[in-house]
């Protein structure tokens, strides 16, 4: 899913408003509503995937269904932030050859 997202990003005064289009077939695919929740849980992702350290403040989230989209919007921050340390994720398929093994 995190390659269908489009995304737009607007430089303002004290970091980015960043915009996230979501085509509605996938996004609805794993959630079952279009919600703040499953918006942040999508946001989080995306932010991991590509490294990026800026902070959301303020999701808004709606499904425009003339378009077939789920539009994300949040605010992102960088003043004063940490730098994200890097997620690898598990391979699940090397622990369980791992577990046979044994």
């Amino acid at each position: 899913m995190l390659n269908s997202i489009q995304d737009r990003r607007v430089k303002t005064d004290d970091g980015y408003d960043l915009y996230l289009e979501v085509p509605d077939q996938e996004y609805l695919q794993i959630y079952e509503d279009v919600n703040e929740e499953g918006a942040q849980n999508i946001l989080n992702l995306y932010l991991e995937y590509y490294s990026d350290d800026g902070r959301p403040q303020g999701i808004k989230v709606n499904h425009d269904e003339k378009n077939h989209t789920v539009n994300i919007h949040t605010r992102l921050s960088y003043e004063g932030n940490t730098h994200t340390e890097a997620y690898i994720r598990p391979n699940p398929i090397r622990h369980y050859s791992s577990q046979r093994q044994q």
